[in-house]
């Protein structure tokens, strides 16, 4: 506190040699200096710790996203497994269903023949 007090001292000494205007420090004037610093402080702090909790949020927010991605990507693998035996099975069927309407076309031209 004393050194503060003789710094301030010394550059208001310097402050009259350049502008030729007197300042003084007094100690009233130094405590509401303090507790203008105080407040001042506490604004900014409250301000980064918001800054802080809205960044912590959301990095939880993307931790969450990319373990929800991990998740869906096993399902997908398995949901293309089953994707491809119900596509194997449903070409199966059409071929069925292909070879059946031949068979229904050439007796269908038969008995149109008769």
């Amino acid at each position: 506190v004393c050194s503060f007090r003789s710094l301030v001292t010394s550059l208001c000494d310097e402050y009259f040699a350049q502008y030729r205007r007197r300042t003084h420090v007094t100690p009233k004037s130094y405590i509401s200096f303090i507790e203008s610093y105080r407040s001042l402080y506490g604004t900014q702090h409250t301000k980064v710790d918001q800054m802080a909790q809205r960044m912590n949020m959301g990095l939880n927010k993307l931790l969450e996203a990319s373990q929800s991605v991990a998740e869906l990507q096993v399902e997908l693998v398995v949901k293309e497994k089953d994707l491809a035996v119900a596509s194997k099975a449903a070409d199966e069927v059409l071929a069925e269903v292909t070879t059946s309407t031949t068979a229904a076309q050439k007796v269908k031209d038969e008995v149109l023949k008769v």
